[in-house]
């Protein structure tokens, strides 16, 4: 009997301007279905995958949200799913994640629950070994989720997610503020704390929607493009200025696509390639300590058949130094980390075909 699953993958590579080598990969997951959406580093330089494990039952029901912790080397310390308790909720997932002053990680996303069109942006404290500290939701109408997540200096915690929503809370979990911002609609897709110490909230699809915001939540500019791109990943860079990472849709299809704009919002420039003749996006970007980047993607050549996973390193003008495909899997790269011993670390879920 032939079945295709899903499981969590972390890769480690090599890095250099030659063609990097797989150093270990490690698979992770259950015979149904795990999905990966974010992967942050450990206190003690491992990693925590984060995501969700289904059980196979009719989607929402069956889906609980899911922590993997590893050591340097991608070896499994625990493996925690986050099962809902309340008769009300029906399971959920785990869209982001950050570290804490205190050594201690954020976790959050989304539960769903047994009332038609009633979410709940979801959120929760761990510490080093999975154990709850606190948890939290907000009930909204319609789907409420949280899509990103950051610490401020201060401990302060800012959320942002589905249908303009952004809240900041103390270090307890405590709301500070909750708000609804009107962006037509989108919801934002990341929050970055900048290198000045304010934050830039980030719609990227199908509008490119970025306000930058104080500690107060008081915004100090909006930039509306209305590109036909469809981001998927933002960063700021070494030089103040934000890249974005994703897809063009054009006259020639699907192809990859990046933008780069200054620290007021302006764009500098566009850029679009394949890599292949065949549909292709960008998932993530990431900027290494000499100013270059890795941008990690997704294509399909066949439809009859699995896509295939391919990283690309830019220089810092955005030259192409080299790509690595890997043909034997899909696998969706959802987060690159760069390790200061040159090497690179790529999460995401990975498709198998079981016979």
């Amino acid at each position: 009997m032939r079945a295709i699953i899903t499981v969590m993958v972390a890769i480690c590579l090599s890095i250099g301007f030659a063609q990097p080598n797989i150093d270990w990969e490690q698979d992770y997951g259950s015979e149904i279905a795990d999905e990966c959406y974010d992967m942050i580093r450990t206190h003690e330089n491992g990693y925590l995958l984060i995501g969700y494990q289904h059980d196979g039952r009719e989607w929402p029901t069956g889906a609980n949200c899911k922590v993997i912790k590893t050591d340097s080397l991608g070896n499994v310390i625990w493996n925690q799913d986050y099962a809902a308790e309340n008769l009300d909720s029906l399971g959920g997932y785990f869209k982001c994640g950050t570290q804490t002053i205190d050594e201690c990680y954020i976790l959050a996303g989304t539960r769903f629950t047994t009332h038609p069109g009633i979410y709940q942006s979801y959120m929760i404290k761990i510490d080093g070994e999975g154990n709850i500290q606190w948890e939290y939701s907000i009930v909204r109408n319609g789907p409420s989720a949280f899509y990103d997540v950051v610490v401020s200096e201060d401990g302060n915690i800012y959320l942002a997610g589905s249908s303009g929503y952004l809240t900041k809370t103390d270090s307890d979990g405590n709301i500070i503020i909750d708000a609804d911002i009107d962006i037509q609609g989108n919801g934002f897709d990341r929050i970055l704390l900048l290198q000045d110490g304010n934050l830039l909230l980030a719609a990227l699809n199908p509008d490119i929607i970025l306000i930058k915001i104080d500690n107060d939540c008081d915004p100090l500019w909006t930039r509306n493009l209305q590109l036909n791109y469809g981001m998927m990943d933002i960063i700021q860079t070494s030089d103040d200025c934000f890249i974005c990472a994703g897809y063009y849709g054009g006259e020639q299809g699907i192809e990859n696509a990046a933008v780069k704009f200054d620290n007021r919002g302006n764009v500098v420039w566009t850029r679009n390639w394949r890599y292949r003749r065949s549909f292709e996006y960008l998932r993530s970007i990431t900027e290494l300590n000499d100013g270059s980047y890795i941008l990690g993607g997704i294509g399909c050549i066949n439809p009859n058949e699995l896509p295939y996973t391919f990283l690309q390193r830019f220089d810092n003008n955005f030259q192409n130094q080299w790509t690595l495909s890997f043909e034997e899997f899909s696998s969706s790269p959802r987060a690159i980390l760069a390790n200061s011993s040159g090497s690179y670390i790529i999460a995401g879920t990975k498709t198998m075909v079981l016979e």
